[in-house]
């Protein structure tokens, strides 16, 4: 997955976060490739640290906007940072699992970034617009 544009949210943090995390990606994908089950392993504890962090830095800002979908969101974090943390213990204890999971990671990243995230990206945007709209 690469970096773009439509991958923006419009906060800049959490952008920043998005941004580290496709990157994050880019390096599972490439010690999969090169069959490093240690050097997938530990970006998988690195994808575990980053999202936990970033899991509650987007939970803040969803309150912050008053995001109607918050606890649909928060659900997927919550599932997903249950997942990782035991995919990572899992991993930790057998390398030999690392391609698989980190395939699985990869692909859960990916589709919440292009859609969930999306859908507050676009809430956002839409309450930014009728705030100026109403400020003009």
């Amino acid at each position: 997955m690469d970096w773009t544009e439509a991958l923006k949210m419009g906060v800049p943090a959490i952008d920043g976060e998005h941004k580290h995390a496709v990157w994050l990606m880019d390096r599972l994908g490439e010690a999969i490739w090169a069959r490093d089950p240690q050097v997938v392993c530990r970006l998988l504890l690195d994808v575990c640290d980053h999202f936990t962090r970033h899991f509650a830095d987007e939970e803040r800002l969803m309150a912050e906007v008053e995001y109607p979908m918050t606890a649909a969101h928060r659900a997927e974090h919550a599932e997903m940072s249950a997942w990782i943390e035991q995919a990572a213990k899992a991993v930790t204890a057998n390398p030999g699992l690392s391609s698989p999971t980190a395939v699985k990671a990869i692909k859960w990243i990916s589709d919440h970034l292009t859609n969930s995230d999306m859908l507050v990206a676009e809430f956002i945007r839409t309450k930014r617009a009728i705030s100026m709209s109403m400020a003009a």
